[in-house]
């Protein structure tokens, strides 16, 4: 018989001599791998190779399914001032850390029912998943146990002045030490920690105040302070950020500052035994845990017992901080409001557990454009999750809201997009280089799990459109990165400068300055089951997009039903479309008013949407 080699983030030295070539199955789980193994011609299969795709639609729905595991547990072990501190951990790296295990099971279960293997030869991830699990004799390849790293336990400082390689990686304890530093000497030298009694207020809980302008600005007007509370970036991370909080008279909550160095203090103290009780719950409710941590007979409870322990070794006093701040804003007699983005994340969670006083909105914030057929998904939204109102761009998504009985008609808010106020048609000059800037959504695996397939596809759709452009007359090629922390990020960069070492790559600029600059906006699409946010912001600035898709979609989006975009598939002839969408002022005029048309549908308010949602809340 053979031996079975399972790997994932390997690395090539000698690896020829690592593995017995001459009877061995060698299957690959990451397409980083899955390059090496090729450098070294040596030949293997692919993960995606032991999946059916009726197989990945019960991944998504069991990861969403586990979101509330804590549930199973009594509650009274896992408590600070009543809320409990394992519904705090954030459902969105959760659900990526559960997205790229379960499908590695399934996988992992199809490979060992088709062949019968003397080893297993396992990279970490895989070797934890099948060490207490199978019969088989498994062995750690490599010798590698790093912890599984979850998507906030280091922060990467992006900045588009210095090169990528060099951009600095700080774990979650030293940034927060920076940020609080950084908080308390910006907010003393600018006076941003001034609380005005004679105004009501307004919490932002998460906001970036660039992104955010127009609201802030809207909030002066109608003699509001604006709160801040930042518990990831901070609200004062940019020059531009801290002129707008000064001149909108914004309050920036400092938790230490706002709580008292005492309270802070008795955190410290009082985590210590709390850690210690859940510690100890947790290993205690093993058999509790085995029960729903379970997929296709293989038991993944010790893999997370020990993330859900380390992560509430980290993070447990930023928790406890979050909870007494929230208490603190909710014995206040002249906040009339809060606005979140989501209620996924740990600081969105822990207000919105301990707020009673005063409603929080639930703020759409992406470009939503569901279908009944995608109904599942639209739990990534939380439409599911918020308690009073959700604000929403428009009558295109309360109409889905409503047709799926959702949400009644009465906690909808169709107020606009606040975000962009501002975005209007820029007529662009006339000049003779033409700028097509070149959208970057990384590959993520929140619903199907991870397809390796698509990475190779990405390399040729990012290859193509740099063929494309140099063979086009006087043109810039502007590439830009998702703004998030993503490790797909360096992935695309490396394609980009593999095929041209001199493009101009930029992950933090300004999306608005880069679309008003640009000819044509290209959106590279890696899934299909939403639209990017960007493409609502090129219409609107009246930019035509080519959407170049990765895979075929069975879903009607209604911007792409009427044509409002142009969406091609990757290996579409895109010179030709580039070409078009530049030069054929037909063809993009033709574009744009199906855009406009689109648009008109979609926005409510367009211009006036801060004023809107304001005038809702303020009024209740």
């Amino acid at each position: 018989m053979k031996n079975l080699y399972l790997l994932e983030n390997i690395n090539d030295n000698n690896l020829k001599k690592k593995i017995d070539m001459m009877n061995s199955e060698i299957i690959t789980f990451d397409y980083f791998s899955h390059n090496i193994l090729l450098a070294n011609q040596i030949k293997h299969k692919k993960m995606d190779e032991y999946l059916e795709e009726q197989d990945r639609k019960e991944f998504f729905g069991l990861a969403t399914s586990l979101w509330e595991w804590y549930e199973i547990l009594d509650e009274k072990n896992f408590t600070f001032h009543n809320i409990n501190l394992l519904s705090i951990i954030d459902r969105n790296e959760l659900h990526e850390f559960l997205m790229d295990l379960i499908p590695k099971i399934k996988a992992i279960k199809n490979i060992l029912a088709q062949m019968n293997f003397t080893k297993i030869y396992a990279s970490f991830k895989i070797y934890q998943l099948l060490e207490n699990n199978t019969d088989y004799d498994v062995i750690l390849f490599e010798d590698n146990k790093n912890n599984t790293s979850l998507t906030h336990d280091e922060i990467i400082l992006s900045s588009d002045n210095i090169p990528f390689s060099i951009k600095p990686k700080l774990n979650r304890a030293k940034f927060r030490m920076i940020k609080k530093n950084q908080e308390k000497i910006t907010s003393k030298v600018f006076r941003l920690r001034k609380d005005i009694p004679e105004k009501k207020k307004i919490v932002l809980i998460e906001f970036n105040p660039e992104v955010y302008e127009d609201l802030l600005y809207e909030m002066q007007k109608k003699k509001l302070q604006p709160v801040l509370i930042n518990f990831r970036r901070p609200a004062t991370w940019s020059l531009n950020s801290i002129s707008i909080l000064r001149k909108t008279e914004s309050l920036v909550i400092l938790p230490e500052d706002f709580l008292g160095k005492q309270i802070v203090a008795q955190i410290k103290e009082e985590k210590k035994s709390i850690l210690l009780k859940i510690e100890n719950t947790l290993k205690n409710e093993s058999s509790k845990m085995s029960d729903i941590f379970s997929y296709e007979g293989i038991k993944f409870h010790k893999i997370l017992m020990d993330l859900f322990i380390r992560i509430l070794k980290e993070r447990l006093e930023e928790y406890m901080i979050q909870i007494l701040v929230s208490e603190k804003l909710d014995e206040s007699d002249n906040i009339v409001g809060g606005i979140t983005l989501n209620l996924s994340g740990e600081t969105e969670k822990s207000f919105s557990k301990v707020i009673k006083k005063f409603p929080i909105i639930l703020l759409q914030h992406a470009f939503s454009n569901y279908t009944k057929p995608l109904m599942f998904l639209d739990v990534l939204d939380d439409f599911r999750f918020f308690k009073d109102k959700i604000a929403v761009y428009g009558n295109v998504l309360q109409e889905y809201l409503l047709g799926t009985n959702l949400i009644s008609e009465d906690k909808i808010i169709v107020c606009g997009s606040p975000k962009h106020d501002s975005f209007k048609p820029i007529i662009k000059n006339s000049d003779k280089k033409k700028i097509i800037l070149v959208t970057l959504r990384p590959i993520i695996s929140h619903v199907e799990g991870i397809r390796i397939e698509l990475y190779k596809k990405y390399e040729t759709a990012i290859n193509s459109i740099i063929e494309s452009c140099s063979n086009l007359s006087n043109n810039e090629i502007i590439f830009k990165l998702h703004p998030q922390q993503n490790s797909n990020n360096k992935f695309l960069k490396d394609v980009i400068k593999e095929k041209n070492p001199s493009a101009k790559i930029i992950q933090s600029a300004s999306i608005k300055k880069l679309l008003i600059d640009c000819d044509l906006h290209i959106n590279l699409a890696p899934d299909n089951f939403d639209v990017s946010s960007v493409i609502l912001e090129a219409m609107m600035l009246k930019r035509p997009t080519l959407n170049i898709q990765l895979q075929s979609t069975p879903f009607e989006f209604g911007i792409i039903k009427e044509n409002a975009i142009k969406t091609v598939m990757y290996d579409s002839d895109i010179k030709q479309e580039i070409s078009e969408l530049v030069f054929n002022k037909e063809k993009i005029n033709q574009l744009l008013k199906k855009s406009e048309a689109y648009l008109n549908k979609y926005i409510s308010n367009h211009g006036n949407a801060s004023k809107a949602l304001l005038d809702e809340i303020v009024k209740n």
